[in-house]
């Protein structure tokens, strides 16, 4: 009784603030006739935010309720799930290889190549049974190679991210596992509207390419996944990896795939430090570690944080270890959608969405 009594006077002491309350304040410290009008920020053209909202925003949007993510199921996890998947460069490949085997000796869950060359050395005493495998595809791989990677064993758990569209996307279709070998390594664009539109219009091509060679929609769908990157913009980012995963579902149910499930896409995110030279020493590892956050909150598969300094291997540890910290001491692993229902950020993901598909469906058009 006495908690109930205490949590109903916090109730009262701090009542939910009404959006017309705030317009009072605001309009009365600025001397502005229309605050939320003349504090609006524009992220794109036609995309802006205001700089309050209620309730009252997600009256028009209440279809969001069913992109919220669900909890995982393996009663083994929590209720949310992302592999820590360091990033290994390919400058030297027994180096490489070095770097992989200590990543996966001391918590990644598999590793993420940042490119593909020498297989046989870079691989060597990686036990590719219990750990997953991301290659970073560009043009200059052997096709074979990055083929074989694929169809080795189909108890592996192989990703291919491609920079370009493949020629051939019927040879690189995974045949079991969780592997998908037409992931797309989406590049940063003008804004986070122009990045998921590509996205798209690159993922329906590979689909229309796959349904013209007598593949179902379904199985070509199964075979994409999407690698974003994080920007330092925390909502912004929280909000693309949202969308993202809404329109693909959305351009999958255009394809008549109803059986798979919203949560079932896969997103891979790639944190990497940012290049200003104004940051502190270890400025770019905090800007990353809370880019992480924002890649996690918005619902990540798989999260890739690069070393803020190159070939260093205390750089490379601490950016290995800020997803296990997220999951292990942040605990971000106990809620499966943390801003499911945030009136800022669900609004935010409807007009980011909006823009997005008006972009996607234009351009193809």
């Amino acid at each position: 009784m006495a908690n109930e009594l205490s949590f109903n006077s916090l109730l009262t002491a701090f009542a939910v603030p009404k959006k017309s309350d705030w317009v009072n304040v605001a309009r009365d410290e600025t001397g502005l006739d229309d605050p939320l009008e003349k504090l609006r920020q524009y992220v794109t053209t036609n995309l802006s935010v205001f700089p309050f909202y209620d309730h009252t925003d997600l009256e028009t949007i209440k279809y969001s309720d069913r992109y919220s993510l669900p909890p995982v199921e393996d009663e083994n996890l929590n209720a949310r799930y992302w592999e820590n998947v360091p990033a290994v460069a390919v400058a030297n490949p027994p180096d490489a290889n070095k770097m992989a085997l200590a990543h996966l000796a001391k918590g990644a869950h598999g590793i993420f190549f940042e490119r593909v060359e020498d297989p046989d050395v870079i691989l060597r005493n990686i036990d590719r049974s219990v750990c997953s495998t991301w290659f970073l595809v560009g043009r200059e791989a052997n096709a074979t190679e990055v083929a074989d990677l694929l169809h080795e064993n189909i108890n592996y758990n192989t990703y291919l991210l491609w920079e370009h569209t493949p020629a051939k996307p019927e040879n690189f279709l995974a045949q079991g596992g969780n592997s998908r070998g037409l992931g797309l390594a989406v590049p940063r664009g003008k804004n986070v509207v122009e990045e998921i539109a590509t996205a798209l219009t690159r993922a329906v091509g590979l689909l229309d390419t796959l349904t013209d060679l007598g593949l179902s929609p379904a199985t070509s769908g199964n075979q994409i996944c999407f690698s974003l990157f994080v920007d330092n913009d925390f909502f912004l980012s929280v909000a693309k990896f949202k969308a993202m995963r809404r329109l693909w579902y959305q351009v999958m149910q255009a394809y008549d795939v109803h059986d798979f499930p919203f949560d079932g896409y896969f997103l891979h995110a790639r944190c990497e430090p940012a290049a200003s030279e104004s940051y502190e020493p270890r400025g770019g590892l905090i800007a990353n570690a809370f880019a992480a956050v924002a890649a996690v909150c918005g619902g990540c598969n798989a999260l890739t944080v690069f070393p803020d300094v190159r070939d260093q291997d205390l750089a490379a540890t601490v950016a290995r270890n800020i997803s296990s910290i997220l999951a292990h001491e942040a605990h971000l692993d106990k809620v499966s959608d943390p801003f499911s229902g945030a009136y800022y950020l669900e609004t935010l993901v409807h007009h980011i969405a909006q823009e997005a598909w008006t972009a996607f469906t234009n351009g193809i058009s």
